[in-house]
């Protein structure tokens, strides 16, 4: 079977309405019931290629196999014209294989009618906005939302307003036109490749690769970013994305943040990636580390370009921005700047991130530009590219 790359996801319930069984081989016999048709359909993933950075690129990227990443499959039967779901088919039985290769699955007794076929991956990773029966529901309307955390370092000033989230889900999606079933007979969209539903990731990856080695009249070694509390927050986020790969708007975008703690340090690749360089180490990277997020951000006067923030664990006596005396203990201290790119599905920004400055002592306040403009590289997902940003 012809191998492609992946992505996956979230959503939320759905109804069965109709049996389900997974295998690769194709059975064209038809034994429904009257009225209904039988569909076979097939599920690959799509691969991308190669790209460059400033510094050395990395190479290991996250790996993906039906096994370890696919944990929901759900067929949605819309209406072309209406857009309303008719008929929704989740597969109950998940692939096992530890590859990607292209699996067919079977459902019997499905509605007849002439449908597109939206396939959507991992929804169950979600905070999605609908539960139940999603029949005569739009599927613009199907919005699989991230997770809020509970509980974070919000700043009583800068993020006095702001909510923050997990990481997007990991989620695939695939639309295939004319979906169509006839009654009494079997609707085989697996044999021919052509008509395999393509999974596609439906969100963006941004690695964020760490030098604080290069400080400008700062030593910024002094900064550990191996503790446990050194953070990313990633602002300026879209929160919710519907089975056509739309974001949708958000009021609270400027107070959307996604946030996480711990930095990777090193270039051993932990359980999850494929082998391969994670860091220019050659060159004085340390620490890196990968967010998920929903497709977006912006590019010039945009008030929707995303703005990070970069945290590690000061030592005693390290002088922060601002300030004239060292810090009597460990603090944590921050640098932010924001992203002059727009973040399509299935891409990579790769930033290559030289501490120059003071690290501030408290989280900045999200601004037009913070305190650097970070240029960007985008790949696809399936390659890496970079770019330098001093800060």
């Amino acid at each position: 079977m012809k191998k492609l790359s992946m992505m996956f996801a979230a959503m939320a319930a759905f109804v069965l309405l109709g049996a389900v069984s997974c295998s690769k081989d194709t059975d064209n016999g038809y034994d429904g019931e009257p009225g209904t048709g039988k569909v076979v359909i097939a599920f690959n993933f799509d691969t991308q290629e190669a790209g460059r950075a400033d510094y050395t690129t990395s190479a290991s990227k996250p790996t993906t196999s039906w096994k370890n990443n696919i944990t929901s499959l759900t067929l949605f039967l819309v209406d072309p014209l209406t857009d309303m779901v008719k008929v929704a088919l989740p597969v109950t039985e998940l692939p096992t294989d530890d590859d990607i290769a292209a699996e067919s699955f079977t459902f019997t007794n499905v509605p007849a009618g002439d449908y597109t076929g939206y396939l959507v991956a991992n929804f169950d990773q979600s905070n999605a906005n609908f539960s139940g029966s999603t029949i005569n529901q739009d599927i613009d309307d199907l919005l699989m939302g991230m997770v809020a955390l509970t509980s974070w370092p919000k700043d009583p000033v800068s993020e006095a307003t702001s909510t923050a989230y997990e990481e997007a889900p990991e989620i695939f999606l695939a639309v295939r036109p004319n979906t169509d079933v006839d009654a009494n007979t079997t609707n085989d969209y697996f044999l021919d490749t052509n008509d395999h539903f393509i999974l596609t990731r439906a969100v963006s990856l941004i690695r964020v690769r760490i030098n604080n080695s290069v400080g400008d009249g700062v030593d910024n070694t002094k900064v550990d970013f191996s503790h446990a509390d050194a953070s990313l927050r990633i602002r300026r986020i879209g929160t919710s994305l519907n089975p056509k790969s739309t974001v949708a708007p958000s009021p609270a975008l400027s107070t959307n943040l996604i946030w996480d703690k711990g930095w990777n340090i090193g270039n051993t690749p932990p359980t999850g990636y494929s082998a391969g360089l994670l860091i220019d180490a050659t060159n004085g990277q340390s620490a890196w580390k990968d967010l998920r997020v929903y497709p977006g951000g912006g590019t010039g006067t945009s008030a929707n370009k995303f703005n990070i923030v970069v945290s590690g664990m000061a030592e005693a006596g390290y002088v922060p921005s601002g300030a004239t005396t060292g810090l009597a203990a460990p603090a944590l201290v921050y640098w932010d700047g924001t992203v002059e790119a727009a973040v399509t599905a299935n891409n990579i920004l790769e930033l290559n991130v030289d501490l120059k400055s003071q690290g501030k002592p408290t989280v900045p306040i999200v601004t037009e530009t913070g305190s650097l403009i970070i240029g960007v590289g985008l790949a696809n997902w399936g390659s890496i590219s970079g770019v330098y940003m001093p800060i």
